[in-house]
């Protein structure tokens, strides 16, 4: 069977899923647990930070993915999510596209600037905006290797 790919329409699915009733919740982490994880690995690691449940995702019903978890954080299964540093540099080792480095920091500067206004500066900024800007010379290296 093949596996699937997560649509950043469906990333935003699965969050509002994760973070909604236990079903809800059970029923994302059956469709992540039948995705391709090498080519969803940025995703797969943001729901994993998004998650208000990062628990759930150690249930065995769900080994698979249960097993790659544990893999990526260097054989634990405490449940805790990862941190932005850690995700960041686990997708430039990964060497994923830089279409999936955007689409890490796009996330993250949504969450920036929530975290912004929670904390009462809502009027002082309009947004946040972080965007990969290439060199017309060093466009073809690999990411990983230009950080």
């Amino acid at each position: 069977m093949e596996k699937l790919n997560i649509s950043d329409e469906q990333f935003y699915n699965l969050v509002k899923m994760l973070n909604a009733s236990v079903e809800d919740g059970n029923v994302a982490l059956a469709t992540i647990n039948n995705v391709d994880f090498n080519k969803n690995l940025c995703k797969i690691l943001l729901l994993h930070k998004l998650s208000n449940n990062p628990n759930a995702w150690s249930d065995k019903n769900n080994m698979r993915l249960w097993r790659f978890m544990v893999k990526v954080k260097n054989g634990s299964d405490d449940g805790d999510p990862l941190s932005w540093n850690a995700i960041f540099k686990m997708l430039l080792l990964a060497k994923v596209p830089a279409t999936d480095i955007q689409f890490f920091f796009d996330v993250f500067k949504e969450k920036l600037f929530n975290s912004i206004a929670d904390m009462g500066y809502r009027d002082l900024i309009s947004s946040v905006d972080i965007k990969l800007i290439f060199n017309e010379n060093k466009q073809n290296r690999n990411l990983s290797e230009s950080i």
